[in-house]
């Protein structure tokens, strides 16, 4: 038998469909969270002016966690444009926008 399964993300803001899942960091916290493309947009311009300062600093990629039950870290989902991890500055460097 066959089977199919289907990971729809909901926006953690307001619970419409989510775009993509972004993570950050904030005082040593790591978070990680589904976003739709303007929440996504709207978190990345907040914190572009902080990033951009000239006495920010990227830190290092955490590694990839693998979830329980499976044999591969999750991927992020979206198409790939808008604040994951090569926005991310606590995911592999922030990379702003031209």
């Amino acid at each position: 038998m066959a089977q199919r399964t289907q990971v729809v993300l909901t926006d953690n803001i307001d619970g419409s469909e989510a775009e993509e899942t972004v993570r950050f960091g904030l005082y040593g916290t790591e978070y990680e969270i589904d976003l739709s493309k303007q929440h996504a947009d709207q978190l990345a311009a907040a914190i572009e002016p902080y990033i951009r300062s000239p006495g920010a600093s990227v830190a290092p990629a955490a590694p990839a966690r693998v979830l329980p039950g499976t044999t591969a870290p999750r991927q992020p989902s979206g198409s790939g444009r808008a604040l994951r991890a090569s926005r991310c500055p606590t995911a592999g460097g922030y990379r702003p926008r031209s």
